[in-house]
């Protein structure tokens, strides 16, 4: 972060951005996690935090890889393969993630008052895991992509002399 700040560049404030949507995050899985609590154990605890705080650490790593990608892109153009897959990893995991805790949340009986019903938990748990594997081969695809086109499109070297 320090190089960021020093060298004038976009990373910087989109790390700052990050770490703010962070702490926002973890207000709202607390509250989330104050709302359906259950001392039926430390899983159905970690469950409720993530399903409150999920959504904006999912933001904040999207601002942080975004800031990042376009950092590269205007300092470092040959280097932008190695980062553009970020956002989609990213939001695969958070899409997964926030799926898994409120399928598990709502088919639970220890959690009393979870607007979610066990049906609606069973589709987004599928819904979320397609989109999230979804994001991530496309991640991967735009990543293989942008790695060919860029092996094809190598600066050629001037030739000097005769």
């Amino acid at each position: 972060m320090k190089n960021s700040l020093h060298g004038g560049r976009f990373t910087f404030v989109s790390y700052i951005t990050a770490i703010l949507l962070g702490i926002v995050g973890i207000f709202l899985g607390l509250v989330s996690l104050l709302d359906y609590y259950t001392s039926a154990g430390i899983f159905f605890q970690v469950l409720a935090f993530i399903y409150g705080a999920i959504a904006w650490f999912t933001a904040a790593g999207l601002v942080a890889s975004g800031g990042k990608i376009i950092d590269v892109f205007l300092n470092e153009r040959e280097a932008i393969r190695r980062v553009v897959a970020l956002p989609f990893f990213v939001l695969a995991i958070g899409a997964i993630a926030y799926g898994a805790s409120i399928y598990i949340l709502s088919i639970s009986s220890e959690v009393s008052g979870f607007p979610i019903t066990a049906d609606a938990g069973v589709k987004y748990i599928i819904f979320a895991t397609i989109g999230g594997l979804f994001c991530a081969f496309l991640g991967v695809y735009l990543q293989s992509l942008l790695s060919r086109w860029g092996n094809d499109h190598e600066p050629l070297a001037l030739k000097r002399g005769a």
